[in-house]
C-alpha cells in the first residue's frame, strides 16, 4: 500500500513507523515430543522467559537494606540463538531435559512492536500531499489506493488530524453560507430593506475569483488557511460595497434619480476604497513572503487574502453600482414608486390629512421666481417628503397646502429658500 502511495502524483511522501523486519527467533514447541518426555508446553515457555528475560524469586533484607533477587541466564549464554538449545527445562518427572529436543529453534523476521486500534492489530502510515494538491485531495488519493490494495478481512479507519478534517470537511461550505447569511441580515437590518443588500452580497464573488485565479496560476492548495481567508474576504469585499451601496442610497434620498446618485456616489468613494484596499494588501504582503518556520501557512494565507482584495477594488467599483442600479429600480417597479409621472406632492401639518389632487393649489401672490424655476424641473422624484419640513412653519395651523412637484422634493426646495434669504441678507448689508 506504501508502495502505491509513493506512485502516486498526489502523495508527496508516505511512509510507516512499523518495522516488519526485525530479526527474531521463533520457538515452535512440538507437542508430542514433548509429551512423551513429560515436559509441559508452558514450562517450557516459562523456562525460555526466565532465561532470556528475568523473573522474580523473592526479597532478602542485608545491613538494613531490602534486595530482590531475580534468576536468569549469565551474559554470555544470551548472545547467540544456538545457546536455546543447551536450556534445560524440568520435566514432570523432575528430570532436566534440553530445550532443543522438544522445541524446533530458527530465525525469522517479523515485528518488533505492534500497536492496536479498537482492540485490533494495526499499522499507522503517515504522509502528506504534494505542493499542487490539498490534503482532501490526498485523503481520497488514500482512501482509493486502500479499496484496491488491502485484502479480505482487512480495513482502515483515519486518526488524529485526518480524522477530524473528515468530520469537519462537510462543513465547509456550511460556515460560508452562515458568513454570507450574516452579513446579509445585518445589512437588511440597517438598511431596513431585503432587496438592497443583495447589491452589496453580490460583490463577495468578485473577490473570490481573484484568490481562485491566484492559487491556480501558482499552484497552491485550497487549504485550511486558504479558506479562513475567504471567510475573512466576505467582510472584505462587503466593506467596499457598503461605502458605494450607502452614499447611493443617501443621494437617491435627497432627490437625485438613480443612475445620478450611483455614479457621484461612486465617484466619491473611489478614493477611499482605493485607499484603505491597497494599505491592507500592503499589509498582508509579509504573509506572502514569508519565510521560515510555517511559511506555507502564512503565505496561504497572505496570497489568498491579497488575491482576493486586489480583485475586489479593481471589480468591485465597476459592478457594485450596476448591481444597486439594475437592484433599486426593480424595487421601484414592484412597490409602485417608479417615476417618470407627474405627481402631487402633499405638503402639510401634522394635523392635515388631504388628498393629493392632480392640480396645485397655489396661494395667493404665488411662489418666488426661484421656487417657481425648481417647480419646472424635469428631474424625476425621488422618496417620500418629510412631515416636519420648513414651509410647515410659514403656513398657519390647520391650512392645507398642496403643491405639484415635478422631481423635487422639500429638501430641495428648504435648500432653495435658503439660498434666497442668504442673499437677501447680503444685500441687506450692502444697503440695497
Amino acid at each position: 500500500m506504501i508502495a502505491q502511495a509513493r506512485t502516486s502524483p498526489v502523495i508527496r511522501t508516505a511512509l510507516t513507523p512499523l518495522r516488519a523486519s526485525v530479526p527474531q527467533i521463533t520457538i515452535d514447541v512440538n507437542q508430542t515430543q514433548a509429551q512423551s518426555l513429560g515436559v509441559l508446553t508452558g514450562d517450557v515457555y516459562q523456562t525460555v522467559q526466565t532465561y532470556l528475560g528475568s523473573s522474580f524469586v523473592n526479597l532478602f533484607t542485608r545491613f538494613g537494606h531490602n534486595y530482590m533477587v531475580y534468576a536468569q541466564a549469565d551474559g554470555p549464554y544470551r548472545l547467540q540463538p544456538e545457546s536455546l538449545k543447551t536450556y534445560h527445562v524440568r520435566s514432570q518427572s523432575g528430570e532436566m531435559t534440553p530445550l532443543g529436543t522438544v522445541a524446533a529453534i530458527t530465525a525469522t523476521q517479523g515485528a518488533a512492536v505492534i500497536p492496536l486500534y479498537n482492540l485490533l492489530p494495526s499499522a499507522t502510515i503517515n504522509g502528506s500531499a504534494n505542493d499542487a494538491y490539498s490534503s482532501g485531495q490526498a485523503l481520497a488519493a488514500m482512501e482509493a489506493i486502500a479499496v484496491k490494495t488491502l485484502p479480505f478481512g482487512m480495513s482502515y479507519e483515519w486518526t488524529a488530524m485526518s480524522y477530524q478534517e473528515k468530520l469537519a470537511g462537510n462543513t465547509t461550505g456550511f460556515i460560508f453560507a452562515l458568513a454570507l447569511l450574516l452579513v446579509y441580515f445585518v445589512l437588511a437590518g440597517q438598511y431596513e430593506s431585503w432587496i438592497t443588500p443583495v447589491a452589496v452580497i453580490l460583490a463577495v464573488p468578485l473577490a473570490l475569483l481573484g484568490t481562485v485565479g491566484a492559487l491556480t496560476a501558482l499552484g497552491v492548495a485550497n487549504n485550511l488557511y486558504v479558506q479562513i481567508g475567504l471567510v475573512l474576504l466576505i467582510a472584505l469585499s462587503a466593506k467596499n460595497a457598503i461605502l458605494i451601496v450607502e452614499l447611493a442610497r443617501q443621494g437617491r434620498s435627497a432627490g437625485k434619480s438613480i443612475l445620478e446618485a450611483t455614479i457621484e456616489a461612486s465617484q466619491m468613494r473611489f478614493r477611499p476604497i482605493l485607499m484603505t484596499s491597497v494599505t491592507f494588501i500592503l499589509g498582508v504582503l509579509p504573509l506572502v513572503f514569508a519565510s521560515g518556520a510555517g511559511s506555507s501557512a502564512r503565505k496561504s494565507l497572505g496570497l489568498a487574502v491579497a488575491s482576493g482584495m486586489l480583485a475586489s477594488t479593481c471589480l468591485a467599483v465597476l459592478f457594485v453600482p450596476a448591481f444597486y442600479v439594475v437592484l433599486q429600480r426593480w424595487v421601484e417597479q414592484r412597490s409602485g414608486t417608479g417615476f417618470g409621472t407627474n405627481e402631487a406632492v402633499r405638503v402639510t401639518t401634522v394635523q392635515s390629512a388631504a388628498v393629493v389632487p392632480r392640480a396645485p393649489v397655489l396661494p395667493q401672490g404665488g411662489f418666488p421666481e426661484s421656487w417657481r424655476r425648481v417647480g419646472q424641473r424635469k428631474r424625476l422624484a425621488t422618496s417620500p417628503l418629510p412631515r416636519h419640513s420648513l414651509l410647515d412653519l410659514l403656513l398657519p395651523d390647520r391650512l392645507q397646502f398642496l403643491i405639484l412637484l415635478r422631481g423635487e422634493n422639500l429638501l430641495q426646495l428648504g435648500r432653495r429658500f435658503t439660498m434666497d434669504c442668504s442673499q437677501l441678507f447680503h444685500l441687506l448689508q450692502a444697503g440695497h
